[in-house]
């Protein structure tokens, strides 16, 4: 889904990417960042998450700035859930959004809190002021649903920086999530189209 906008903006361009991609896994700062984060909720340990962050920038990392960088958003990230008493029920989860097109959504969400009135979908990092106009959000929204087979609108879509500021949350309507829904089968269906050229993604 981190895809998925730059995909719509170029759908040719992203389809020869994709043929001559060698889909390498990239251990970053920001990974190891995920990781802990995923750490701490699983144990409720912050001692632990902070040690295991330690101990990857360690093993990991030569660039002690970005390290000692990461280390503080993850302290200042523990402190935000502490202070706010945030009720979280999964982290670093799998969705997969599948709409009888050729084309998927799938990716991760970095943490689902549980609120008064239903439930919470967050994504973690840097994001745009306008980034509830990109079309993954409402398919997100549905897909988070589907998961935890829960109604659509019991779920709200969120970003959040990784030290925990700038939380902003917005739920969407029926009607814009059908919206986003047909304009992925749209764009699903230029990209097979594009795909044809490439038999190795049409096997994919």
């Amino acid at each position: 889904h981190t895809e998925l906008d730059s995909c719509r903006l170029d759908p040719r361009a992203w389809i020869t990417a994709q043929a001559a991609s060698s889909s390498w896994f990239t251990y970053g700062y920001n990974m190891a960042l995920k990781y802990a984060i995923h750490r701490y909720h699983k144990t409720e340990d912050a001692e632990k998450a902070i040690k295991f962050l330690q101990e990857s920038m360690d093993r990991h990392f030569k660039n002690e700035v970005r390290s000692t960088q990461i280390q503080e958003w993850l302290d200042r990230y523990i402190d935000w859930c502490e202070q706010t008493g945030v009720m979280v029920s999964d982290s670093k989860f799998s969705i997969k959004l599948n709409l009888g097109v050729w084309l998927e959504l799938k990716g991760e969400v970095h943490r689902l809190d549980v609120l008064e009135r239903g439930y919470r979908a967050i994504l973690l990092g840097e994001y745009p002021r306008d980034w509830s106009a990109q079309i993954r959000m409402p398919l997100l929204q549905r897909a988070v649903a589907n998961r935890y087979g829960r109604p659509a609108d019991s779920i709200s879509i969120g970003v959040q920086r990784f030290d925990g500021s700038g939380l902003d949350v917005r739920k969407f309507s029926q009607g814009q999530i059908q919206s986003a829904e047909t304009e992925f089968k749209e764009l699903s269906s230029r990209l097979q189209r594009v795909a044809r050229n490439y038999p190795n993604l049409m096997d994919m």
